[in-house]
């Protein structure tokens, strides 16, 4: 009996010796029944494997074969790829949310022209937008929309990424001032700033050398003194500088007596002093001679974030200070107890200035003529820091220090006491109502059945 060959127009052909039967593609499937070419007769597929096969794979699709007939491919195979495709498929598109049908390239640059503000915002969408957020490209367009300067640097000047450096900059503030015979003043404004909640506070003798613009960018803000005409190398370049570094995004606090003309190298000169940087229009300086010392007077804007925390000041026995006229476009703040302008800020390019019109070292120095540590100076100091910089270390260190209070181990003690004390009178009362029940039924058996009586060990 001659067998017949397989046609070749078979998908799947495996070549065979011709003493054993030639292989179909349905023998490759171990649930479905054997089938030879030689077979005369038509073999149907069991219903309780296609059962099977219906609630496992869905043979609702027009495009699987469902008829008693083989197929070529056979049915694990069609679903096995429908499995695939639907496994590797684009997923629905919500229509709420738009964003999500275009591709990550252009929600970069979307997100690129949303300020610091919007960002934290979008920052809490979800966790793709959170992924979003935190990308190399973001922070990379916004240090070259806050600092011009960083445009012209493939690379972050400080640090390996351009979100460290950011992050890092953010928390990093600088003292530049002399002379370095009165290295005291320096040393006191320092640890006020850190006691204040300023993390990372440098400084910078500037008596024998100015620093540059591009030593300048790993600070937010950077406040500027002078204890005498020694405390600068040279007052012409140093206000060169400064001034470039607030076109650029930087943030300067002025105090005295860099403000006041009569000192020739410890005055702000050049562009800082002709472009019209100084909040308050630089005159000769001023003190209370020994008299009654200054103190806080009328706050001109007490939401002001400068004034965050501050309750009084006293600027000491001699109290100097600057009785210049506040700059046309400058914002008056605060004023001392005479009435000259205390705290004041004025906005030039990208970057800000704040004046402080008193001597930023305190009376811990020994010197009775500075403000009294016993008042918020510091406060003061490092807040005015902080808005020139546009940072919020301050802010959230103050709020993770009102949650730690909220929350303060005493606090937790005293409830888990009142928890402890809950569950003791909680046990209490169901040992009371099971004692209850247990009377109460020993109550009703004696009712019910009056011929039990109690055993002699029952109480």
């Amino acid at each position: 009996m001659s067998r017949r060959k397989m046609s070749t127009n078979s998908p799947i052909a495996i070549r065979s010796s011709p003493s054993t039967p030639p292989l179909s593609a349905m023998s490759l499937s171990p649930h479905l029944p054997q089938k030879h070419s030689n077979s005369k007769s038509t073999h149907t597929t069991p219903s309780h494997y296609k059962d099977f096969m219906r609630r496992r794979f869905s043979f609702s699709s027009p495009d699987i074969n469902c008829s008693n007939s083989y197929s070529p491919y056979p049915p694990i195979y069609k679903n096995k790829y429908r499995l695939e495709d639907r496994r590797y498929s684009k997923p629905e598109i919500d229509p709420l949310d738009s964003f999500s049908v275009l591709p990550e390239e252009i929600h970069l640059y979307i997100l690129s022209y949303l300020d610091v503000s919007d960002l934290c915002n979008a920052f809490l969408v979800s966790f793709t937008w959170q992924r979003l957020c935190e990308d190399e490209f973001i922070f990379r367009n916004i240090c070259f929309k806050n600092y011009p300067c960083l445009r012209d640097l493939s690379k972050p000047p400080y640090e390996k990424t351009w979100q460290k450096f950011y992050e890092q900059k953010k928390k990093s503030f600088g003292v530049l001032g002399g002379p370095i015979a009165q290295a005291a003043c320096m040393d006191d404004i320092c640890s006020k700033l850190r006691s204040a909640g300023l993390p990372i506070v440098e400084s910078y003798f500037t008596q024998k050398r100015v620093p540059m613009v591009e030593e300048l960018h790993k600070y937010s803000a950077v406040l500027v003194y002078s204890y005498n005409s020694s405390a600068f190398m040279d007052g012409q370049l140093m206000g060169d500088i400064l001034a470039e570094y607030i076109d650029n995004g930087g943030g300067v606090v002025v105090t005295v007596f860099t403000n006041c003309n009569n000192l020739r190298n410890g005055f702000l000169k050049g562009r800082f002093y002709e472009q019209g940087y100084h909040p308050i229009n630089p005159t000769r300086q001023h003190d209370t001679n020994g008299k009654k010392s200054l103190t806080l007077g009328k706050i001109i804007d007490p939401t002001h974030p400068i004034l965050d925390g501050v309750k009084s000041l006293d600027g000491g026995r001699s109290s100097f200070f600057c009785p210049g006229s506040l700059h046309p476009d400058a914002h008056l703040i605060a004023e001392w107890s005479n009435g000259v302008p205390l705290v004041a800020e004025l906005k030039k390019g990208k970057g800000r200035v704040v004046v402080l019109n008193f001597f930023p070292p305190s009376s811990d120095t020994g010197d009775p003529r500075f403000w009294l540590s016993s008042t918020n100076g510091d406060l003061l100091l490092a807040n005015a820091l902080a808005y020139a910089g546009r940072s919020s270390v301050l802010r959230k260190a103050r709020l993770a220090w009102q949650q730690q209070i909220a929350w303060s181990p005493c606090e937790d003690l005293k409830l888990m006491q009142e928890g402890a004390t809950r569950e003791f009178c909680f046990k209490d009362e169901k040992s009371k109502r099971e004692r209850k029940h247990r009377i109460l039924g020993k109550k009703l058996l004696s009712k019910l059945f009056p011929s039990l009586r109690k055993l002699p060990n029952e109480p």
